[in-house]
């Protein structure tokens, strides 16, 4: 996504989902054959608005934004949002700044 017309910064908003389902015996459980349950999910958000307006899209954040206006609940650590080596659970849930986009 660009910013605005004349700038030629690219960003991304990273979202990482891990969902966890289950498939039910019907001959155990009332269930519909062939559906599948949500037993769990966890989500984590990278360079996306730490306020956001509920609305339901994602509000990237630009450099030149942050170094004109920088964002005071920008507070929490600095995250690498590719880094698989944690599940989403054990990442800091803070508002803070992705390393990279």
């Amino acid at each position: 996504m660009k910013t605005r017309p004349g700038f030629d910064a690219v960003e991304r908003t990273i979202v990482r989902r891990v969902i966890t389902f289950s498939l039910a015996d019907p001959a155990r459980y009332r269930v519909t054959r062939g559906t599948l349950g949500v037993n769990s999910w966890d989500t984590n958000v990278g360079n996306s608005e730490c306020e956001s307006s509920e609305d339901g899209y994602f509000h990237p954040t630009f450099a030149e934004d942050r170094s004109a206006a920088p964002v005071p609940t920008e507070s929490g650590p600095l995250v690498d949002p590719y880094d698989r080596s944690k599940s989403p659970d054990d990442l800091p849930h803070e508002c803070g700044t992705v390393s990279r986009s």
